[in-house]
């Protein structure tokens, strides 16, 4: 009955409306993990970590499927070449550039953090210190965001901690600098930082616990709290973790997120899920990948391919999404999130019917900025999203 009256109010909505093609999940003959899918002016790189430091690999197709890459550890390069990071995270900028940023350790075990910045070629063309030897800051799994709100990362006090989450401004040289300070919770560590680039609103998501409730805040450019909610998005008996991949697109947002059984976060039945909002937050698909034990989840897109990336241990691995990008309300050439709105062609307010038209500037085909599967089993579900009951009005979704 449920779905009956949501057909009636608000028509159907089916994960193949977005969903072309979903492949099969795919190990990478390589190893590390901080597994990101990078797309660049050539087509593909694969960025990922090991004991001493970041390195990249392109991406090289094997066939026609959306799933159908390879890499060759021989043409691994090293972007970062250094023995105490241990976590990773990039974003692309506006202009195009890379934002990278590394946690690690000086003195004890994650009390470091250092920025990197790479141009479209991904040569390295600045560092800098976020901060060293402070072991009361949480610096593991970095929030990073690159826009035109701000472009830096934010960091939280240890959980046992009080204090605030303190967002840390990088620039073209130099250290970084302390910026706005927030609310701790949700706590940084594996979430997201991003920003709504039609709104100029800043996005923050996190977990409740080490897994639970989706943690949504908004803030204004100025870092001031307009909205904050909760939600479980994802089918039993699955909490959310690790909500780290997301991208703006079109009329939509998409998160690439773990879901675990185990509400303490541990165990190793936890697998990857990829959830489509409308732009009230709504969810309105999910697809569900059969990739037990997958771990730091990430998703970009050139063109109408979307790749979400993940490890397991240290297995590199990929599953790929042709996108019906008239379902999403763009065309090939739109952006996703950091990138400047001006460029965007389709309408992202939903009130209108006609299609896209116009292209944009080549590089604006880049994906947003910035592993164990033993098949291709995945699950498209329907999830149900009445407007009375879910939608963003004045405040959070009832």
């Amino acid at each position: 009955m449920l779905l009956t009256l949501f057909a009636l109010l608000a028509g159907p909505v089916h994960a193949q409306d977005f969903f072309v093609e979903v492949g099969p999940v795919v190990e990478l003959p390589t190893g590390g993990n901080w597994v990101r899918a990078l797309p660049d002016e050539g087509g593909w790189m694969l960025g990922l970590a090991t004991g001493v430091g970041y390195g990249l690999l392109p991406l090289k197709p094997t066939g026609d499927g959306p799933s159908d890459w390879t890499v060759e550890e021989a043409e691994r390069n090293w972007q970062v070449q250094q023995d105490d990071l241990a976590d990773h995270n990039l974003k692309r900028c506006p202009d195009g550039t890379w934002l990278h940023v590394a946690t690690g350790q000086t003195t004890s075990t994650d009390d470091s953090a250092w920025w990197f910045r790479h141009d479209k070629r991904w040569n390295l063309i600045a560092s800098g210190v976020v901060e060293l030897d402070n072991a009361q800051r949480h610096h593991s799994d970095p929030s990073v965001m690159c826009s035109a709100l701000g472009e830096g990362v934010l960091f939280g006090p240890r959980a046992s901690d009080s204090g605030d989450a303190v967002f840390f401004e990088i620039g073209a040289s130099g250290d970084a600098v302390v910026g706005p300070t927030v609310s701790k919770e949700p706590v940084p560590t594996g979430g997201a930082l991003f920003t709504d680039v039609f709104t100029n609103e800043i996005h923050r998501l996190g977990v409740d616990g080490p897994a639970g409730n989706l943690v949504h805040v908004v803030y204004d450019q100025d870092w001031n709290e307009l909205d904050r909610w909760m939600e479980n998005p994802l089918p039993e008996p699955y909490f959310v973790y690790w909500p780290q991949g997301h991208m703006q697109l079109g009329d939509y947002w998409i998160l690439g997120i773990l879901g675990n059984t185990d509400r303490n976060g541990g165990g190793n039945d936890r697998r990857p899920f990829l959830v489509v909002y409308d732009r009230d937050w709504n969810a309105v698909a999910i697809e569900e990948v059969n990739a037990p034990g997958a771990g730091r989840p990430w998703i970009a897109r050139r063109g109408s391919l979307l790749l979400m990336t993940f490890d397991n241990g240290l297995t590199p691995t990929l599953v790929g999404f042709e996108l019906n990008l008239a379902a999403f309300g763009v065309d090939g050439a739109d952006p996703d999130t950091g990138v400047n709105p001006e460029a965007f062609t389709g309408n992202p307010n939903g009130d209108s019917e006609s299609g896209d038209s116009g292209t944009a500037a080549e590089d604006d085909k880049d994906g947003c900025g910035c592993a164990s599967g033993g098949g291709g089993g995945l699950l498209a579900m329907l999830v149900g999203a009445i407007g009375a009951v879910r939608r963003r009005q004045s405040g959070h979704p009832e």
